[in-house]
């Protein structure tokens, strides 16, 4: 394994060396809140989207430890200067904490903030940023009080989660579904039929993604989305080392493929990871059979929630097509730890710019899911 101690209380994992790799991951194991977002496999594919730097940051505070997938970033400003940030990977990973026997109080979390603080100060990063994970009560995240300056804390919005023990067994659907997605599945039943991808083995992931990656990029022109969305090859290849955590369904009709999605799963949720649908899947609503379908699939993992996420945007049609399925919402965010506040405020001064510098972009947060 290699690791190496940064300061007082910090302990960094380097991801990319596979013995770190399975030591981070039985870290993460022992929490009762695991989840796959921590997963190294997961944390390796974010890094290709970011052009990152993989580590599992270890924080011991308090009679508490705090394990944080992080991406140390290279950004440079427009006026040529190169700086370093950092942040949790992409989607709702955030801070697992491993020791969750009581509430995390104020105090824990001024000495966690400073600890992060201090590790930035010793990478020299401009910023850090940590994202929420809406099903684990990470709400202490958000404490502000007066004393800890170097906070920015953005509150997004909500998202769905499903509970899988609601099901109506004999119709073979969620009972929280509305009329209107009930019709929907009966027409999408009708018409395509569904083949489930668990990968046994790598090769067998990679054939899946490449029909569903074409699937998914079709809908991303459809829907004019950022470059951001646009993933490499090589995140694929990554997710695909989750072997069985992760489920690639793939709507038929006839012998073409009309509709995909990309499902992950942890001990206790599963996320709506990724979708997408040509005309013809649209037509015979792909996507509502293929959310059924992955509900299926975590059910027979034992998990007790589908975590559907969010919208591109506040009660977009995204999220309309999640909460139709029924379930609760949730409240997500992110935190922006400003380590350099000259530096933090000169790149934010800069336009065009990138996340988390330009607040007006939705990336970070909002899952390429297409109804």
């Amino acid at each position: 394994m290699i690791s190496f101690l940064t300061g007082t209380g910090m302990l960094e994992i380097r991801l990319n060396e596979p013995a770190a790799a399975t030591h981070w991951d039985e870290l993460v194991a022992c929490s009762p809140q695991s989840d796959v977002y921590y997963r190294a496999a997961y944390v390796l594919a974010a890094a290709e989207l970011e052009h990152s730097e993989p580590l599992g940051l270890i924080i011991s505070s308090r009679n508490r430890r705090y394990l944080l997938p992080m991406l140390l970033r290279p950004i440079s400003s427009p006026d040529g200067q190169s700086w370093s940030d950092a942040s949790t990977p992409y989607g709702y990973g955030g801070v697992l904490c491993s020791s969750p026997n009581s509430e995390v109080a104020f105090p824990d979390v001024v000495d966690f903030s400073q600890e992060l603080l201090a590790w930035c100060a010793t990478r020299q990063l401009v910023s850090c940023v940590l994202r929420s994970h809406p099903l684990l009560a990470q709400d202490w995240l958000f404490a502000q009080a007066p004393g800890i300056e170097f906070i920015s804390i953005k509150r997004r919005s909500q998202t769905v989660a499903m509970p899988l023990q609601l099901w109506d067994d004999a119709r073979g659907y969620p009972l929280g579904m509305s009329k209107g997605r009930r019709s929907d599945l009966a027409l999408a039943r009708r018409n395509l039929r569904v083949t489930w991808g668990v990968p046994s083995d790598q090769r067998d992931a990679l054939e899946q993604f490449r029909i569903f990656r074409s699937l998914y990029e079709s809908s991303m022109r459809r829907n004019s989305a950022a470059e951001f969305f646009y993933f490499p090859w090589s995140y694929y290849e990554r997710l695909s080392t989750l072997g069985p955590d992760v489920g690639i369904g793939i709507a038929w009709h006839d012998d073409c493929p009309v509709g995909g999605a990309v499902f992950i799963a942890g001990p206790t949720y599963t996320h709506y990871h990724l979708s997408g649908n040509n005309e013809t899947g649209r037509k015979y609503k792909a996507s509502t059979l293929l959310v059924v379908e992955g509900a299926k699939w975590a059910r027979q993992r034992g998990c007790r929630v589908l975590h559907m996420g969010g919208g591109m945007h506040v009660n977009d049609s995204l999220m309309n097509f999640k909460r139709s399925f029924g379930g609760e919402h949730h409240e997500f965010g992110y935190v922006i730890l400003i380590a350099d506040r000259g530096r933090y405020s000169s790149m934010c001064s800069f336009s065009p710019t990138r996340w988390p510098y330009d607040q007006q972009m939705v990336s970070c947060v909002a899952y390429g899911s297409i109804a």
